[in-house]
């Protein structure tokens, strides 16, 4: 074992002078830049057949006429990212058409008739309310929120009086927000905050009783638990009529078509406990249905209810909600259930989670595919190059899966047997082989391709599925000095235990059965997202997690092993998420990593000590920052940072920056960002509403070779070694 090693090791520094020693040759030459220099391009994909469905509504009129909010695909580490779109069908989901594309992720609908309401994710953007007069023809935004921590998660108009709107979601400046509902009596040319919930709370459902108008229910949570407001005035006064245990968030509400006094909640937010309520006295008292094995709901008068689990089954009962039988096996990832009471038979409407909408004719015995026309682009979780083929790209998107190119973007293929995935890891020698990480609940979570990613093979499936339970790997890491050594990080859940990180490895080229599991962490951790390794010392590693044991927002903590992952140590945490993570591949004591709220720290004794080199933006015309991080492996004090419609580049670690978000749309929020300088031609690519691409030349003027600076032990930062001078 120990010859393999040292074999291993020289191969690897044998093919490190190879790809500079190219690259020393192609800069000699004077090779061409590529057209489209200096210019962000999108790429055109990859894109994906249904997405995240976030909100539906039926048109109380005419039936088979629905409207559908539905997000471009990603899990929660490319929620950021999301944008959507406004489709309408006219023909009972056989065919939908895009309306409207704002530049926001959306979140919430309400219709009467003609008078369409969409509402707007907030953050990083400040959050609006658009407008439809003419049943999605034409759109206008009438309301923009003055804080950028800030979402509209739902909406409801006077069935009466239709000037008369309601809005509730958050609203805060910073990641503790206040829950608010609006109102707005002009047809939403003027809002007005009726009511407010502080310290860290939300609302994510609201109802109008349709008999008696001045009748409203708001549901929400906090982090002490899930609440019920009750207002009998119209909006104006409010009284919490009901409270959940902690992590039981409200997230529906409806009032009975036909019997006003009777009215249904509904815990489902995805990843949190799910139950079912009932208040028979017009939203006064409430009381528990259904404790468990819950989700979104629809009525069907006089006594029928329809509950869609997140990840299970159709529940349905014909008595109010007092005894259940199970319908059918769910799609998978319900997000909302609704049903058109016009068509006979009835039809129920399912959107899910990255997949679409599902449909019904029978009660939820049988489900079909409702796509047609639903296409979004993908939200990159990771974007890969191939160091060898760099225009062999690898980009993974949560459920949709993954996709590849071998023409640098211009098409793309879907990944075939690797459902969900999250990442990507190149073989440093043998680029053919290639390993992903995604999550499932009955299959494996870790893959590998020897053929460049048409054909996979699962390495490891946890044990926790055995025990019902899923897994999701969210980052990968490979050895570049012993490349049969594989990192992988992310996070096990077990129904009814807390999420537990975890970081696994194996020693032998990720074999079945070589896997092992080399630290976990417990406590309401959400697990580790990012892994980065110590080029030139490779038993040192460091990952990202998140931190959840204190409570919603979850925090940032980095955490660092030098013994090869037997033993971690917290080196920095964050009040945010860290996003990404990249070290100097000659100086790997110098170490950048960068949270969600942009700011950007850095470590030049390898984790020891930090220091804050570039904040988020607070005023306008502050700098620009970001949270996705890239090193050009050449000359590692050229760094780049992407955030908000900016991508910014450094040529001395950090220092100070220039702007090249040329022709990026300031509205874009980037989720992936990747970096092939295996040419003279530099190519950035940025994973957004798909993949950008931006072509510049190299703009190193000396090269690193790895032996020599490998020997150079003291140095000042940015200066070269001895023998590079």
């Amino acid at each position: 074992m120990k010859s393999k090693k040292i074999v291993a090791r020289v191969g690897v520094a044998v093919a490190s002078w190879a790809v500079c020693l190219a690259a020393l040759l192609g800069l000699l030459k004077g090779l061409s830049v590529n057209a489209g220099t200096n210019v962000w391009t999108p790429l055109n994909g990859p894109s994906i057949s249904g997405g995240s469905v976030a909100a539906l509504a039926v048109h109380p009129i005419v039936s088979g006429t629905l409207y559908a909010v539905v997000n471009s695909s990603g899990s929660e580490i490319t929620y950021w990212g999301q944008v959507g779109k406004i489709f309408k069908t006219t023909d009972g989901a056989a065919t939908w058409t895009a309306i409207y594309t704002p530049s926001v992720k959306l979140q919430s609908l309400a219709l009467t008739d003609t008078l369409v309401y969409a509402g707007g994710w907030g953050y990083p953007h400040k959050s609006s309310i658009y407008r439809s007069v003419d049943g999605g023809l034409n759109w206008e935004r009438v309301y923009t929120t003055t804080k950028s921590w800030n979402s509209v998660f739902a909406l409801a108009i006077h069935p009466a009086i239709t000037s008369t709107v309601y809005a509730a979601g958050m609203e805060s400046a910073n990641s503790d927000p206040d829950g608010v509902v609006y109102r707005s009596t002009d047809g939403g040319a003027n809002w007005t905050r009726a009511f407010t919930v502080t310290g860290g709370a939300f609302f994510g459902a609201l109802a109008v009783n349709p008999f008696t108008p001045t009748i409203l229910l708001a549901g929400g949570g906090s982090r002490t638990g899930g609440f019920i407001y009750r207002s009998e005035d119209g909006g104006l006064r409010w009284t919490k009529v009901y409270t959940t245990p902690p992590g039981y968030y409200v997230s529906s509400l409806a009032f009975h078509p036909l019997t006003p006094t009777l009215a249904y909640a509904a815990s489902s937010w995805p990843g949190m406990p799910s139950a079912l309520y009932r208040s028979q006295d017009g939203g006064r008292t409430w009381s528990g249905i259904l404790t468990d094995m819950a989700g979104p709901f629809a009525l069907e008068p006089p006594n029928t209810i329809y509950v869609a689990q997140a990840w299970g089954k159709i529940r349905k009962s014909t008595d109010g909600g007092d005894t259940w039988t199970e319908v059918s096996d769910s799609p998978g990832g319900a997000q909302l259930l609704t049903i058109d009471l016009a068509l006979v038979p009835h039809v129920l409407y399912l959107g899910l989670f990255a997949r679409g909408i599902y449909i019904s004719t029978d009660g939820g015995e049988n489900w079909s595919d409702a796509n047609n026309g639903l296409e979004l682009l993908l939200i990159p979780s990771v974007i890969a190059v191939d160091p060898k083929r760099p225009s062999y790209l690898y980009t993974a998107g949560g459920h949709p899966g993954g996709f590849r190119s071998t023409d640098g973007g211009i098409h793309w293929q879907q990944l075939q047997d690797v459902p969900y995935l999250y990442a990507f890891a190149i073989h440093p020698l043998t680029t053919d082989v290639i390993y992903a990480g995604g999550d499932c609940d009955r299959c494996a979570t870790i893959y590998r391709s020897a053929d460049s990613g048409v054909h996979w093979t699962g390495l490891y499936t946890s044990p926790v599925i055995a025990q019902g339970g899923s897994q999701r790997i969210a980052a990968l890491a490979i050895d570049p000095l012993t490349p049969t050594t594989i990192y992988a990080a992310g996070v096990d859940w077990i129904p009814g235990a807390s999420p537990e990180g975890v970081i696994l490895r194996s020693t032998e080229g990720g074999e079945i059965g070589t896997w092992t599991k080399v630290y976990t962490v417990t406590a309401e951790w959400k697990g580790f997202d990012i892994l980065a390794i110590n080029p030139l010392t490779t038993s040192i590693l460091y990952a990202g997690a998140q931190d959840c044991s204190g409570g919603y927002p979850c925090i940032g903590a980095l955490y660092r092993t030098t013994d090869g992952g037997q033993n971690w140590a917290a080196v920095l945490t964050s009040t945010n998420l860290f996003r990404s993570l990249v070290v100097d591949h000659w100086r790997p004591n110098i170490v950048y990593v960068a949270d969600e709220r942009y700011r950007v720290y850095k470590s030049t004794d390898g984790g020891d000590s930090w220091v804050i080199i570039r904040h988020s933006p607070q005023q306008p015309g502050d700098p620009p920052s970001g949270h996705l991080l890239a090193i050009d492996p050449r000359v590692p004090a050229y760094l780049y940072l992407a955030g908000m419609g900016w991508v910014g580049r450094s040529s001395d670690g950090g220092g100070t920056w220039e702007d090249l978000g040329t022709g990026l749309p300031r509205s874009l929020n980037p989720t992936a960002l990747a970096l092939d300088s295996s040419t003279v031609t530099q190519t950035l690519y940025l994973g957004a509403n798909g993949v950008w691409s931006y072509s510049q030349p190299w703009p190193g003027t000396i090269l690193y070779l790895p032996l020599a600076v490998k020997n150079c032990v003291s140095q000042r930062e940015g200066d070269l070694c001895p023998s590079e001078r």
